[in-house]
């Protein structure tokens, strides 16, 4: 194997330790994966940052964005504690309710968005 194969086996390796064990978030990972193959030059800078000129990238970027200044505002606020208050009764019919607001929102809108705006709720709702 050349070495940049084994650079890239032992980035890999890192990468699903740090995974695994949560010591930094996946975001920053994800970021130090790229650094280290474009340093090791594994991979060109051009490479390295070609994904994020990505229409599809920055799309879910902005709508995590949206999603964040959706729940800071209180506009989201009623949604989780109602959701959360729900599953604690009754995890099918929390479910169900999930599922039905997904769906109607989804036949009217792009399902990007409503991922980005509905997964923070979800995630919320799980805590």
């Amino acid at each position: 194997m050349s070495p940049q194969e084994w650079i890239v086996l032992g980035v890999l390796a890192g990468a699903i330790i740090l995974f695994i064990t949560e010591k930094l978030s996946i975001d920053l990972v994800a970021l130090l994966i790229v650094a280290v193959l474009v340093l090791t030059g594994v991979i060109s800078p051009q490479d390295g940052v070609a994904g994020f000129s990505n229409s599809a990238t920055l799309t879910v970027a902005f709508m995590f964005v949206l999603s964040a200044a959706l729940l800071r505002t209180g506009a989201l606020a009623t949604l989780g504690p109602r959701l959360g208050a729900r599953f604690r009764r009754d995890r099918t019919t929390g479910l169900l309710i999930m599922m039905l607001v997904v769906a109607a929102c989804s036949a009217f809108l792009n399902n990007t968005p409503i991922v980005a705006v509905l997964l923070p709720i979800v995630v919320q709702t799980a805590r």
